[in-house]
């Protein structure tokens, strides 16, 4: 799959850096900057409260390089979570089964989709994904309506097949983390609290915006 990886590297380059704040338990701030350059990795900063933000003049206090491509089991073997650079791991979706992937990103493309994805390589070796394509501003304002109303009964349609499914916005912290809230809230009965516990199990970093909390709070008291 040579041909195929070069081509999906080349088109990863041109991703958009993503840089997604969190202020954890302990008072400090985790900054995850998603570095898209063809393979570099994603850095995890880690500041003191009350220390200036990297890359904003000041110091930090642990910067952690690692790779943000995994795809995050929410649901071993069926529900996956993960940012844009999960979403053209070609390697980890063959391995995870992923048949279907939900883009909830905004300027990420559809990478195995024929008519926008990658070009070059052999076309026999690109991996047969069908997908879901709602990009959706990770903004308090942003309603979650098209969420519930259409993403939740796609996912529920490809999982009550048995077809594993990923779900990604760019960082894989506030939009696809809502979505996957959303999905085992209504689908699995499934308290906030719980699903909460499960999603930031598999990925820690998970963070709603404060809309979208506020939204998911709201859907599981209409359930209860």
């Amino acid at each position: 799959m040579d041909g195929f990886k070069a081509a999906l590297a080349s088109r990863k380059s041109q991703l958009s850096q993503v840089e997604t704040r969190v202020r954890r338990a302990d008072g400090r701030v985790q900054v995850e900057r998603v570095a898209v350059d063809g393979g570099a990795a994603a850095e995890q900063l880690v500041c003191d409260a009350g220390e200036t933000i990297p890359g904003s003049g000041g110091a930090f206090m642990v910067v952690d390089t690692s790779p943000d491509e995994d795809l995050c089991p929410v649901l071993a073997g069926e529900l996956f979570l993960g940012s844009q650079d999960a979403a053209c791991n070609v390697d980890g979706i063959a391995a995870a089964g992923v048949a279907v992937i939900v883009n909830l990103a905004v300027g990420v493309p559809c990478f195995f989709r024929r008519d926008e994805g990658v070009d070059g390589g052999n076309e026999d070796e690109r991996p047969e994904i069908e997908y879901g394509e709602w990009p959706l501003l990770d903004l308090p304002s942003q309603s979650i309506d098209v969420i519930v109303d259409e993403v939740i009964p796609f996912m529920a349609a490809a999982l009550d097949a048995g077809r594993p499914v990923l779900v990604h916005c760019n960082a894989g912290v506030s939009r696809s983390a809502t979505a996957v809230l959303a999905y085992l809230i209504v689908e699995r009965g499934m308290s906030y609290d719980e699903a909460m516990a499960m999603v930031r199990a598999a990925r820690p970093a998970s963070k709603p915006n404060a809309g979208f909390d506020a939204a998911l709070r709201a859907l599981d008291r209409e359930r209860r």
